[in-house]
């Protein structure tokens, strides 16, 4: 089906919200991401309250990642065998039965820190099963009717969007109603999700075709594909030594910027709200050149994270992570829409199943963050960290000359 590609703006934005199933996508997604945004900043504060240590902090903050590393395959291969709205509301399901627990442990006082390890490996471990489907359904939803990089970009815009208010909505929760506050409001977002998920119809012609069930492109053959290994490098080097600073972030306000859960909660929604700017400019410019915004976005947020790293003043600090945040969506955003462009149908669960690995190595660097933290100081450490981030993605760009060159479609294909 010929499709003309919408140019302005606005028209860009109608041309995906029109699609009503993708319109159910986007506000499950909603529901998912502010639940997200509410359980980490709530049981980040909790973790470095509850033990004041640094490097517990670190192991909670590595355990929201380490399912991705090692359930990265298997979210992939669900993605290709299971229905993927079965997937989405099996998850969200069980992740409103998780913050309801954490609800009334909360408010008995019963809530430990080991209970914070485990109930942060249960959600987590839904995100990553679901993380796969919930993109297969984006360009499933939008193939042949619109471009797969307006559509991530509106998915990150909501992604950002709930970070920039329900972050700080759970900074104002905690010192007002405790924590059991906070998880009430993950239970009723994840709870919210249901109903949407129900009136999801999966496209009728995305039904998984042949070829995903006996000849389906190995792991080896996805990623010898430049592109594609590109992202994945690029995407292993964020999570590794940049990103493990947002994990960190309740470690910085307190000992660094010396403030509490209400700035801890504003400082999260700076870096949102740099986001929903730069996912906004996103669909202002459109731009073309996917693979070399991909490269200077994730090279201006490892600058920008390295420079936040060196600042003691609470305002500056502030502007840095919204700047930070503004590049980091341009490394969110065509991150997915490379890699399932460059994978192609055949090869889509897989790619989508390896970039959950190159997530999913974030716990690694966490914890070897925190723990350099805990010997060194929170400053030292990020710095260290980020600054190698720094100039490992500045070289990767005379390794992956394909992935600066390679240009994005306009309209989504199967």
């Amino acid at each position: 089906m010929a499709v003309v590609s919408a140019t302005r703006p606005v028209e860009r934005l109608v041309s995906v919200l029109r699609i009503r199933e993708f319109r159910l996508l986007w506000l499950v997604s909603a529901a998912w991401y502010a639940a997200r945004w509410v359980d980490t900043v709530t049981t980040g504060w909790l973790a470095l309250t509850l033990t004041d240590s640094p490097v517990f902090l670190a192991l909670v903050g590595a355990c929201r990642m380490l399912p991705l590393l090692v359930l990265g395959i298997a979210g992939g291969v669900l993605a290709a065998r299971v229905h993927p709205r079965t997937v989405l509301l099996g998850a969200v399901l069980a992740g409103a039965a998780i913050s309801g627990w954490l609800v009334v442990a909360a408010a008995l006082g019963t809530l430990h820190p080991w209970q914070l390890v485990l109930t942060t490996l249960g959600t987590n471990t839904l995100w990553e099963l679901s993380f796969p489907s919930q993109r297969s359904l984006v360009a499933e939803t939008t193939a042949g009717r619109a471009s797969l990089t307006n559509a991530l970009a509106l998915d990150n815009f909501v992604f950002v969007g709930s970070n920039v208010l329900f972050s700080a909505l759970a900074g104002e929760l905690i010192p007002r109603t405790g924590p059991q506050g906070a998880y009430l409001l993950a239970a009723g977002a994840f709870l919210s999700a249901v109903p949407l998920l129900l009136a999801l119809r999966r496209p009728t012609s995305a039904a998984t075709p042949a070829i995903t069930r006996g000849m389906e492109p190995g792991y080896r053959a996805v990623l010898s594909r430049p592109v594609v290994a590109g992202v994945i490098v690029i995407s292993l080097v964020m999570n590794g030594l940049s990103l493990p600073v947002i994990q960190l972030l309740p470690l910085v306000a307190r000992e660094v910027l010396q403030v509490g859960p209400v700035e801890l909660g504003r400082l999260t929604s700076a870096w949102g709200g740099g986001s929903l700017l730069g996912n906004a400019l996103i669909f202002l410019l459109a731009p073309r050149r996917g693979g070399l915004v991909f490269f200077l976005g994730s090279l201006g947020a490892a600058i920008g994270f390295c420079a936040f790293s060196l600042v003691h003043s609470y305002p500056l600090a502030l502007l840095l992570i919204l700047l930070a945040g503004v590049l980091m969506s341009y490394f969110g955003t065509f991150q997915s829409a490379l890699l399932i462009e460059a994978a192609g149908v055949e090869g889509r669960a897989k790619a989508l199943g390896a970039l959950t690995v190159a997530i999913g190595i974030q716990p690694l660097g966490v914890l070897a963050i925190g723990w350099l933290a805990s010997l060194t100081g929170p400053s030292v450490a990020f710095t260290a960290a980020t600054l190698a981030g720094t100039v490992a993605i500045a070289g990767s760009a005379a390794c992956f000359p394909d992935l600066l060159r390679y240009r994005t479609r306009l309209v989504s294909e199967r």
